[in-house]
């Protein structure tokens, strides 16, 4: 299920990227754009945010988010993250396998746990559109 360009670039960026392709459900988290903070929020804290909005999506919507964070072409670097996306990606016996976090604006973000920039804001426009809030 994980697409073959997306591991590769990931790969080499030397970011390893967790078994997305065993994942058969996600939640997704979003603290609204408009929130002002005096610190930026890191990827792993975006869950416990209590006005996080959350989505539980299963089946093809996963593959098509793979798919625009695998256009938004990730390149492994090391850069603070102000998080307002984060994805969890669970396998069939609901075990955590991974995440993709990403800023507001869609530049920069963490997969696997590793910091990236994405290339193009088209993985945060993909999450706005198929996660309205």
């Amino acid at each position: 299920m994980l697409h073959a360009a997306l591991a590769v670039a990931l790969a080499s960026a030397n970011v390893v990227p967790a078994s997305y392709d065993r994942a058969r459900s996600m939640i997704v988290y979003h603290v609204s754009d408009r929130l002002m903070t005096r610190v930026a929020i890191a990827p792993e804290r975006v869950r416990f945010y209590p006005n996080a909005t959350v989505y539980r999506r299963s089946g093809e919507e996963i593959a098509r988010l793979l798919e625009a964070a695998e256009i938004a072409r990730p390149v492994a670097k090391d850069t603070r993250v102000d998080a307002r996306w984060l994805v969890e990606f669970y396998d069939r016996s609901g075990r955590n396998i991974g995440s993709i976090s990403c800023d507001k604006f869609g530049g920069h973000g963490t997969i696997g746990g590793r910091h990236v920039a994405f290339s193009s804001d088209h993985f945060v426009v993909w999450l706005r559109s198929a996660f309205p809030y």
